[in-house]
């Protein structure tokens, strides 16, 4: 296995990671389960985390309400209902953070036992996959890397918006809200990271074990020419019962990858639907931005309107990734069932290795590959496409009533 920038420099690039997400107060985010959580150390960190959240969630808030005319007064009044879009995406990144914080205080075991279940798969499968395809890896380094440039670009854009907005003269309160709006986007950005994370694994653990099964299937085509020539069959019985043993193990591994899957949608569901109501809102108040600086507001400002566009881009491409890991996992779940269907249509060999593959193929219609988020709705990427198209009608709604309210004042 050659040695590439990740495995090289993944384990500065997780303590990077643990310490960023601490200093939001997210203690429970560890991608590295080695690290000690009965130190004095961790426990200061929890402290903090909860001495945070207290003041972004009850202080802060209750200085911004009472500094409110502030935030939406303008002498421009057609960019005052632009005012109120912003303030309103705010709320909605809010709620977004009470919910993230109570889920994790609730489980905070759940997720942690997650973290050190993709561990042990992750050591299992480096073990059993030497001498392999690479691809799968290298796919799931390069998701990763690309998700970690997608989000250093999401902060220097709103970086520079709020730079923007301080030495523009704004008003000091909107800077205030502004950076509060982008600890509040940090924050809930650190766990869907920590969610992508684990679904990029389980896919990666899914392309790694669909190798294993295609082994399986060449060496039992092998077996079957070697039965052919009618040689010692006592060592065929043998090299049968090896093989039903490995596809019990890859049954098993199946499994185990299954549960990780699943406690990952489980434990972050309600996460997920206020990431899919933020994207809606988030769409519906860049594309509002954009229109109001391009054809209402009195000072045509270019930068800001550069800054929203390339943040409602990258922003979107986010979002899509995120349900594209549920889509591909769909994808390599259908895959395997193929290959095992194959399998188990060669000629049989052995009764026991014949049954084993019935159980398990059995075993395997039970679950499609999808998850319900709440009940609601399925992770895919039809779901980004329709968020877009409802953005955009509400976009569309939102301008009307904008053109309506102006002629009638």
């Amino acid at each position: 296995m050659t040695t590439s920038f990740w495995e090289k420099y993944k384990d500065k690039i997780y303590i990077f990671g643990h310490i960023y997400a601490n200093l939001y107060g997210l203690v429970v985010i560890n991608y590295i389960p080695t690290i000690p959580t009965k130190s004095f150390r961790h426990y200061l960190a929890l402290v903090y985390s909860h001495v945070l959240m207290f003041v972004v969630i009850v202080v802060l808030p209750l200085y911004f309400v009472y500094s409110i005319q502030d935030l939406v007064e303008t002498k421009d009044r057609r960019w005052q209902l632009q005012l109120v879009v912003n303030f309103s995406n705010t709320l909605i990144k809010y709620c977004m953070v009470v919910v993230t914080y109570i889920a994790n205080f609730i489980h905070y075991k759940d997720i942690r036992s997650i973290t050190k279940h993709r561990q042990y798969l992750e050591d299992e499968f480096n073990r059993s996959s030497v001498g392999m395809d690479e691809t799968p890896r290298k796919r799931f380094e390069f998701m990763l890397l690309f998700k970690f440039g997608l989000i250093n670009a999401m902060m220097i854009v709103q970086i520079s918006q709020i730079l923007h907005a301080y030495f523009g003269d704004g008003h000091p309160v909107r800077v205030y809200f502004q950076i509060y709006t982008f600890f509040l986007w940090n924050y809930t950005e650190n766990m869907a990271d920590y969610f992508y994370f684990i679904n990029c694994s389980a896919l990666k653990f899914y392309r790694q074990l669909k190798q294993q099964l295609c082994q399986m299937v060449e060496e039992n085509r092998l077996l079957l020419a070697y039965c052919q020539r009618r040689q010692r069959a006592g060592l065929l019985g043998h090299l049968c019962c090896v093989m039903s043993d490995r596809v019990q193990e890859f049954c098993r591994r199946y499994w185990q990858i299954y549960d990780l899957y699943r406690d990952s949608i489980r434990l972050h569901q309600f996460q997920i639907l206020g990431l899919i109501f933020t994207t809606l809102i988030s769409n519906l108040t860049n594309l509002f931005t954009l229109f109001n600086l391009l054809f209402k507001h009195k000072t045509f400002a270019v930068t800001g309107i550069v800054l929203n566009f390339i943040f409602a881009i990258i922003f979107y491409i986010d979002t899509y990734i995120v349900t594209m890991i549920c889509d591909q996992i769909e994808n390599e779940v259908k895959a395997i069932k193929k290959t095992l269907k194959e399998f188990a249509e060669l000629p049989a060999l052995d009764w026991r290795l014949e049954e084993t593959l019935e159980n398990v193929s059995l075993s395997l219609i039970t679950f499609d590959g999808r998850f319900r988020i709440c009940g609601l709705f399925y992770l895919d990427r039809h779901l980004t496409f329709l968020t877009a198209a409802t953005g955009l009608s509400y976009f569309i709604t939102l301008v009307q009533f904008d053109i309506n309210w102006n002629n009638f004042k």
